[in-house]
């Protein structure tokens, strides 16, 4: 769209920053490129579902601080639990070794974090249950944290392999956009 991409020089700035920055990193040898790849798509993915999440607000009528708090704890604690994870089958498979991203395994600090996390499950429960006594039936804006904590548990807590891990969130990302777009191009 024209008026869209002469709207801001970012428009067409930003992705030839990018590629840039990406070359010059590769050229000097600058170590962990895949670990930022990782971490800011992990970083880009919880936005988009936030971004999600608002919108279904802004439809709704009604902001709800509490459920971005869940949003991002239900998918920030697993992404972190992973990193503690025991590594098992997830070493040397595909793209990423454990060498590209930063693990530490531990699995004392492992079961502590699952302990955490289902306490951020119940809590998250309890806080949508009470909702609904007050009559309160959000779906799309319960859906939108269901979802993501959903996805990001299987992935980062259950995935036994790289592929596991990866190609649910790769989809996770895609099909929102493919959504709103069907919606929003005419």
């Amino acid at each position: 769209r024209k008026p869209e991409s002469q709207s801001h020089t970012l428009y067409w700035m930003t992705p030839l920053l990018i590629v840039g920055g990406i070359c010059l990193w590769m050229w000097w040898h600058i170590p962990y490129l895949w670990a930022f790849v990782v971490y800011a798509t992990v970083f880009h993915h919880v936005r988009q579902f936030y971004g999600m999440l608002r919108w279904y607000q802004r439809l709704n009528g009604r902001p709800c601080d509490a459920s971005a708090f869940f949003l991002y704890a239900l998918t920030g604690l697993p992404f972190v639990l992973f990193h503690f994870r025991p590594l098992g089958q997830l070493q040397h498979q595909g793209v990423y070794t454990d060498q590209d991203l930063f693990f530490y395994p531990q699995p004392e600090l492992f079961q502590g974090g699952l302990v955490l996390y289902g306490l951020g499950v119940l809590a998250w429960l309890v806080f949508e249950w009470r909702l609904r006594r007050r009559g309160i039936r959000e779906w799309n804006r319960c859906l939108a944290v269901l979802g993501p904590a959903a996805l990001y548990a299987s992935c980062f807590l259950l995935g036994d392999s790289f592929p596991a891990v990866v190609f649910p969130l790769l989809l996770a990302h895609g099909i929102p956009y493919l959504a709103i777009m069907s919606l929003s191009l005419t």
